[in-house]
């Protein structure tokens, strides 16, 4: 997807970018190697992933950072950029509305923006279902939901409710492999949904939450024909 979103970007022959909930660096990163002529600007809500795509960027010039939320760009004026990124962002945003108005605002006239959001993910559904059974119940929070945006027309809702300021050009389905490695190594990744599920059922009692549900995970993912050593397939749509 890093790929694809820069080769959107260079496209539109920008020359000014924004790159909003960069993480660890990307892809502004890969934008600003590929657009070396270009200005790129890449933000995080937390400071700590700001230092570490500082970190993987010494020595590139082009690219600046800044600890940004992707719903308050109140440090950017009106039309200042030709492209905006958002890369898996949108689902985690608190003000998803807010979001797209600000991106309408500091885009320029005939700039992009090139938003992907996770419509399937294998891993998180499994996750959820294994959590469930482990628990007798389903959870009640999700503090991490990538699928927060895969109900269909949910883009086109939020788009439109920008009033003109962003209007949907372009939409397509990507999907692509992950590789799952070894069921130790599936389950800890799917920690990053569950841990904070798992560690209240541990707080309450259930000192052995965190062995049964891999258990489940695993089982559930071979039950789904992704065995030790396969991939699973997640699929994105990405918005232009």
């Amino acid at each position: 997807m890093f790929e694809k979103i820069t080769e959107k970007v260079v496209n539109t022959h920008a020359t000014d970018v924004l790159d909003l909930g960069c993480g660890p660096g990307q892809p502004s990163l890969l934008i600003a190697k590929t657009l070396p002529s270009a200005q790129v600007h890449a933000t995080d809500v937390q400071e700590e992933m700001i230092k570490k795509a500082k970190k993987r960027a010494e020595g590139v010039s082009n690219l600046k950072f800044s600890v940004v939320s992707a719903d308050d760009l109140s440090s950017f004026g009106p039309k200042s950029f030709d492209a905006v990124t958002m890369n898996y962002v949108l689902m985690f945003v608190p003000d998803k509305q807010k979001s797209l108005r600000e991106i309408g605002r500091v885009l320029r006239a005939g700039g992009r923006a090139f938003i992907s959001v996770w419509k399937r993910n294998p891993s998180f559904t499994l996750s959820v279902e294994a959590y469930a059974q482990v628990a007798g119940e389903e959870p009640m929070d999700f503090p991490v939901n990538p699928l927060a945006l895969a109900k269909e027309g949910s883009m086109e809702s939020l788009i439109e409710a920008t009033h003109g300021l962003l209007v949907l050009e372009h939409e397509e389905t990507v999907s692509y492999p992950f590789p799952l490695g070894t069921p130790d190594e599936a389950c800890d990744s799917a920690m990053i949904v569950a841990g904070s599920w798992l560690e209240k059922l541990k707080k309450g009692g259930r000192v052995d939450a965190k062995e049964r549900f891999c258990e489940s995970f695993v089982t559930k993912l071979e039950e789904n024909g992704m065995k030790d050593g396969q991939v699973y397939k997640a699929s994105q749509t990405l918005c232009q």
